[in-house]
Formats: structure tokens, C-alpha cells, sequence
């Protein structure tokens, strides 16, 4: 890790924070409903009937995220921030994930 383990841990705390709350500012929800449950690597964006949508827009734009499984495949997708994801790649998403129209 060139940027220290602790700098890498806190980047992914850091970007966990700013995508739940931009996709709460969106109207969106996340998974489990209480952030503090929350994992720090992977959060799941809830959007109730329009998950496989919302998956399919975003690639179109060039930015990959995961659907939900099984039951809550129309109704959740997940958003990877594990790894070499910065805090402008979380804004990509959210300025993204705004342009999404039905």
C-alpha cells in the first residue's frame, strides 16, 4: 500500500460516508436502512422497481456497479468502493446516478 494501510482505511470510510449520503440527497436508500451496520467496502443502494434500470443507465454511461440478487434484483443494486476507488470516482457516480430519468 504506497498511500499506508490507515490512509486506505480511512479513504473507504471516507467514501462510504459521501455515497450514502448522496444517495439519500438522490432519494434513494440504502441497505441495511441504519448506515452504522453499514459495510465500508460494498453498499447496497436501494431504488425500489428500478434497480435492473438503474444497473443497465449507469453502464451506458461508464460506470459499473453490481444488481441485486435474487429477490430484491428490481429493487437494489450494489456499488463497490473496495480497492483503488477515489472520492472523485464516488462523485462520478452520484453526478451520474442524478441523471437517471425513468
Amino acid at each position: 500500500f504506497e498511500e499506508g494501510y490507515d490512509n486506505v482505511i480511512r479513504r473507504h470510510e471516507e467514501n462510504t460516508q459521501r455515497l450514502i449520503a448522496g444517495v439519500r440527497e438522490l432519494g434513494y436508500g440504502i441497505l441495511p436502512k441504519d448506515e452504522a451496520g453499514a459495510s465500508r467496502t460494498l453498499t447496497a443502494v436501494t431504488a425500489k422497481g428500478k434497480a435492473k434500470k438503474i444497473v443497465a443507465f449507469l453502464q451506458s454511461e461508464g460506470i459499473i456497479v453490481n444488481g441485486g440478487l435474487g429477490n430484491l434484483a428490481e429493487d437494489m443494486f450494489r456499488v463497490g468502493i473496495m480497492g483503488h476507488v477515489y472520492p472523485e470516482d464516488v462523485e462520478a457516480f452520484l453526478n451520474t446516478l442524478a441523471k437517471f430519468k425513468e
